[in-house]
């Protein structure tokens, strides 16, 4: 059984230990969507299983998937007025 220390998960070594998981642009995508969905939110939303061994176009394909849903994230209404107005949104909007 998982402790919840590093290694155990990628989402929580990135978020919570800072860990560098995929690469520097994917590692990047999901620390930005962690701005917009809460971690519950952003655990749900990625099958994180098919992340272990992935292959170089497997990992591009997935760094397509992660900029389409923070692109999407950013054209909701409440967060592109944040964001426009120069504010960080916030996990809970």
């Amino acid at each position: 059984m998982a402790a919840g220390g590093p290694g155990d998960h990628p989402l929580k070594d990135l978020l919570h230990f800072n860990m560098h998981v995929f690469d520097d642009e994917c590692d990047a995508l999901i620390r930005d969507l962690s701005n917009y969905l809460s971690e519950a939110q952003l655990y749900d939303s990625i099958d994180w299983f098919v992340t272990f061994g992935m292959t170089a176009s497997q990992l591009a394909d997935f760094k397509a998937q992660l900029s389409q849903k923070l692109l999407a994230l950013k054209r909701l209404p409440k967060i592109a007025d944040r964001v426009q107005a120069g504010g960080k949104p916030t996990a809970r909007e």
